[in-house]
């Protein structure tokens, strides 16, 4: 593929008006100053926050996704393409700039707080089905690893049943090498 040279790059985010390109994909900017504020689609926005300066011809949110560019990043982003493929369309003046071919997905789900304390009901738990997952792997628990896990403090450590010491006996120092 050849390399598509600097000077037609620079004509095309030369020629092509960005506040022409937004408002053809259906975003409403109203003229504050110099530059043009609205509502960035790329996230969830009720505040303008979309900042388009035509003096320069580039774009950028000030809110949530700090993103920005020029006009080949803006169809870049908005229509979800390559660099290569942003290029072609606004060579061709391709009338599908103005919809997006596809949507640009928001997330609608709640963001919750994960919490990374550890629930002792939890920790019961997951010690059951580390001892089932184990069993069916032909897996052990080493001796002393705290199999009674009373001690949360040691970790868990498994390794696999034909190197088990005799039950009762604690590895030597010798042994572990």
């Amino acid at each position: 593929m050849a390399r598509i040279p600097n000077d037609e790059l620079d004509r095309l985010k030369r020629e092509v008006a960005l506040v022409r390109l937004v408002e053809s994909s259906g975003i409403e900017l109203k003229q504050h100053g110099k530059d043009y504020l609205g509502l960035c689609p790329f996230h969830d926005d009720k505040e303008p926050s979309l900042v388009i300066s035509p003096d320069k011809n580039l774009w950028h949110c000030l809110d949530a996704c700090n993103e920005g560019g020029d006009v080949i990043q803006w169809v870049m982003k908005r229509q979800g393409v390559s660099f290569r493929h942003a290029v072609e369309l606004l060579k061709d003046g391709d009338a599908a700039l103005s919809v997006p071919a596809t949507p640009v997905k928001r997330n609608t789900t709640a963001k919750h707080s994960t919490s990374l304390a550890a629930n002792p009901d939890d920790q019961k738990q997951l010690t059951v089905v580390i001892d089932y997952k184990s069993r069916g792997a032909g897996l052990s628990r080493k001796p002393g690893s705290g199999s009674s896990r009373t001690d949360r403090t040691q970790p868990l450590i498994f390794w696999p049943s034909a190197k088990l010491p005799p039950a009762n006996t604690m590895p030597s120092a010798k042994w572990c090498r």
